[in-house]
């Protein structure tokens, strides 16, 4: 999938602030379908937070810091931010500045997994096998799992000397892996969206299919994945394929309106748009943002601002679903109508 822009990601994640009036003391959030209170959370440490992100997926550790000593700036009381601002700091060679970043994280919250397993990695890293090891352990206590942690914990031991039965733990790890094997063994996930992307793009619909079976990917998203991949006339036909095995698929039913539109085909948008839901209720991450470009596009903002306001609360769900974070991301300056889908 192509990278996304992190300055007009952090700008939606602020408007997504904006629209739902968030106010400063306890407030509520969605967590996997659940409604708990947390504290206030500034929406530009967000949105710095969100630029750290891309910046250092993108390998720009020196933009990336600048980011997340923003992002804590703004929000002191961050464990995510001083945990990623720990990692990237060790990338960077400052030892002493990660120790001390790593160290608030644990003091902010002693039993959040990651900065364990982002400790161990730079203590790996920085041939501090015993840390290594400790903070390893430390992570899959908390995570039996996770299979990054235990892979720390193998390299930790081989460095160390062996004082842990590698044997034994590698074995662990090929019943805990997805597909059956360690990521170095099986065929990654990455490696079939590649794939699939590649078969989306060229058009050969049934291949990406066949692909997506295999890697026990969700049907539902391929028509989505060809929409982003500027195959509007794919997405088309996959959505009209999902509808035709489930004629209540609401996502799937927005899909077609929004990929008719941008296909150019007026005829079936509005044919289509007789269809759609009308509240968010019920429809998924995708399905709402597809909603709001249609409404952006042929409303505006006046139209679109309940829909705003339904996703105000699923920002991070948003930042962790790479295609509803790339929907997001089009929402800044939706395509001309009718544009056509030509290479």
């Amino acid at each position: 999938m192509p990278k996304v822009s992190a300055v007009r990601l952090s700008v939606l994640l602020m408007a997504l602030f904006v629209v739902a009036g968030c106010r400063r003391g306890e407030v509520a959030r969605v967590v996997d379908g659940e409604v708990v209170s947390g504290r206030f959370i500034h929406p530009a440490s967000y949105a710095a937070y969100a630029r750290g992100a891309f910046a250092e997926a993108d390998g720009q550790d020196l933009a990336a810091r600048e980011h997340y000593l923003e992002a804590a700036s703004l929000d002191a009381h961050g464990v995510q931010i001083w945990t990623r601002l720990g990692a990237v700091l060790c990338r960077l060679g400052d030892r002493r500045a990660s120790d001390r970043a790593f160290e608030r994280a644990v003091a902010l919250e002693a039993n959040y997994q990651p900065v364990y397993g982002a400790r161990a990695r730079c203590a790996l890293r920085q041939g501090r096998v015993e840390q290594a090891l400790k903070d390893s352990e430390r992570a899959i206590a908390l995570d039996p799992l996770d299979d990054a942690s235990v892979g720390l914990l193998i390299e930790s031991a081989r460095r160390g000397g062996g004082k842990i039965d590698t044997t034994a733990w590698s074995r662990e790890r090929r019943t805990m892996a997805p597909f059956g094997g360690t990521s170095e063994e099986r065929t990654s996930e990455k490696t079939f969206e590649q794939r699939i992307d590649e078969a989306l793009l060229a058009r050969k619909i049934a291949l990406a299919q066949q692909l997506a079976r295999k890697a026990h990917l969700d049907p539902r998203r391929l028509g989505t994945r060809a929409l982003l991949l500027g195959r509007a006339e794919v997405a088309v036909v996959l959505a009209r394929r999902r509808l035709r095995a489930d004629p209540h698929d609401s996502d799937n039913r927005i899909l077609l309106a929004l990929a008719a539109d941008l296909a150019g085909r007026p005829e079936d948008f509005a044919d289509s748009w007789k269809r759609v839901p009308r509240q968010p209720r019920g429809l998924s991450l995708r399905g709402r943002l597809m909603m709001v470009e249609i409404l952006l596009r042929h409303g505006g903002l006046r139209a679109a601002k309940p829909w705003l306001r339904s996703l105000s609360k699923d920002r991070l769900a948003i930042l962790a679903d790479p295609l509803a974070r790339r929907l997001l991301v089009r929402l800044d300056m939706p395509e001309p109508v009718a544009r056509r889908d030509d290479d």
